[in-house]
């Protein structure tokens, strides 16, 4: 029980220390695509009867596209 409290003790300062240093819409974002990428798309796939597909959907993160989306996005609306 105490490495599980350790554990979400840990990840909570790791997403409290990106908050502070890329906002609280990044976490947001990072958190949504998160769950999007590794549970919906991949269920999705299971459901409508793709089962390897979903579980490859699982495998084939999209991490390494959607964050430099965002920060892209991000500095084109902060551009004065």
């Amino acid at each position: 029980m105490k490495d599980i409290k350790k554990v979400i003790t840990t990840l909570g300062n790791r997403i409290f220390a990106f908050a502070k240093v890329y906002g609280p819409a990044f976490v947001v974002y990072a958190i949504v695509m998160d769950l999007i990428d590794e549970i919906i798309i991949p269920g999705i796939l299971v459901y409508l009867g793709f089962p390897m597909i979903g579980g490859m959907a699982v495998l084939g993160d999209l991490d390494w596209l959607t964050y430099p989306l965002y920060f892209l996005v991000r500095g084109m609306f902060n551009r004065k």
